[in-house]
């Protein structure tokens, strides 16, 4: 009942969305390793600052790209 399959949703803009999310969240945690290697200092210090960026990038890409799709069709 719960995991009943949806045959008509579109997860082409969820799985873009989770692409960018975590693009994000690579590029983030190579920064941070780069800053602490050469600097000696972090570049974001807070990983709940990182996980909420990557959850809003998330929501604001899959809403921009299901407005985009909107248009198209």
């Amino acid at each position: 009942m719960f995991f009943k399959n949806n045959n008509q949703k579109d997860t082409k803009n969820a799985d873009l969305a989770c692409w960018i999310t975590f693009t994000f969240w690579g590029g983030i945690l190579f920064l941070n390793s780069f800053f602490e290697k050469i600097l000696k200092k972090t570049f974001i210090d807070s990983s709940f600052t990182i996980l909420a960026f990557g959850l809003v990038i998330f929501f604001t890409s899959y809403i921009v790209s299901n407005l985009i799709r909107q248009q198209k069709q």
